[in-house]
């Protein structure tokens, strides 16, 4: 499967002088964004192979992204800056990495503290259909001990679960705004243009310091 998304990201990186970055981009965000939104809706039943399948549609969407996005970056320099400005795209990749990482699982660890305090005030002895549960579990595991630790096991990873969905939530969001800004890319042919200005200032420029 990777060397298979490698492969695409190779034909996508062919793909990027013919219909330009823009259509590349807000399709490949696009995809993006619905395969992160549909791993905000995990639940304790989700499979291995649900949650795999949707990370392969994921990383689809991100194959039209990464390096055709970087190649219209690189190219939109003159050619005296494209060390320069490799140099920061790879610094702004390490730094962006390491803190959406920070601000994700920070709101998973607190989202799962806020719902597992919002589970344990549910789970009241008092109410009829508590005790129920309470009952059935204590016949079935040996015990009433026994029955509420089989419970808070299951409200943790339930809290565990919810915490995750939240997290994705906000990568749902991040990416919708990048799918908003993309729509603003140039299109192909004023790619182009910008591109034959550049190369007309770039040529100029050793002309005029000649002339001075």
């Amino acid at each position: 499967i990777p060397l298979r998304l490698v492969g695409s990201e190779m034909c996508i990186r062919d793909r990027l002088d013919t219909i330009g970055i823009k259509p590349l981009a807000i399709f490949g965000i696009g995809i993006m964004t619905y395969a992160t939104w549909e791993l905000s809706k995990l639940n304790m039943d989700t499979t291995y192979l649900h949650i795999m399948w949707i990370y392969i549609v994921r990383s689809f969407g991100m194959a039209f992204i990464m390096m055709p996005i970087m190649t219209a970056g690189m190219n939109a320099l003159p050619p005296r800056l494209i060390s320069h400005g490799n140099a920061f795209v790879n610094t702004m990749r390490q730094l962006a990495g390491s803190i959406g990482t920070a601000i994700l699982v920070t709101v998973m660890t607190t989202q799962q503290t806020n719902h597992l305090s919002a589970f344990s005030e549910e789970l009241d002895k008092t109410n009829p259909v508590i005790q129920d549960h309470m009952r059935e579990l204590a016949q079935q595991y040996g015990g009433e001990s026994a029955a509420m630790k089989v419970l808070l096991e299951h409200v943790n990873k339930l809290a565990s679960v919810e915490g995750v969905n939240d997290a994705f939530i906000v990568a749902t969001i991040i990416s919708a705004i990048a799918l908003i800004l993309s729509l603003f890319l140039q299109g192909k042919k004023k790619a182009q243009l910008s591109a034959e200005k550049l190369s007309l200032i770039h040529i100029s420029e050793p002309t005029r310091r000649r002339g001075i």
